[in-house]
């Protein structure tokens, strides 16, 4: 770390996610650079003691991570398509709800058809025998 105070990020490098705690290298007055953390609390850049090497080899930080950290702002255009996107999401999570029922709606139907088919069978044999004593009796 040090005292010389870190002015913008280094664009080259993208915020890593290190450990939880999103980092970047910052662009100092005399023309070096520095490893800083955000705080989210003070909403701002601050200098943290890691080595450049360790930043490097972190992940990126996602853009999910650098907006709820309030890093990066979305344009009211990018919310609306955010949101758009959201709302394909859904509907087509409600869709496949909605084709899981109906696939459920038709295996009930096919099984009480099934079942009256059965029944209807076990009818028919019923009569069939009935009318089988019936006859029998009607001969003696």
């Amino acid at each position: 770390m040090t005292d010389k105070k870190p002015t913008t990020l280094v664009p080259e490098v993208a915020p890593r996610n290190l450990g939880g705690l999103v980092v970047a290298l910052a662009k100092t007055e005399d023309g070096g650079s520095e490893v800083v953390a955000w705080v989210p609390t003070s909403k701002s850049w601050k200098p943290a003691d890691f080595s450049t090497g360790e930043v490097l080899k972190a992940r990126e930080a996602s853009k999910e991570v650098l907006i709820r950290e309030g890093i990066l702002k979305l344009t009211n255009e990018e919310q609306y398509a955010e949101i758009e996107k959201k709302i394909e999401k859904e509907k087509a999570i409600l869709d496949g709800v909605r084709l899981a029922d109906q696939l459920e709606m038709t295996k009930l139907q096919l099984k009480e058809k099934q079942y009256l088919r059965n029944k209807l069978k076990l009818a028919e044999k019923e009569l069939f025998e009935a009318r089988q004593k019936f006859f029998k009796k009607k001969k003696k």
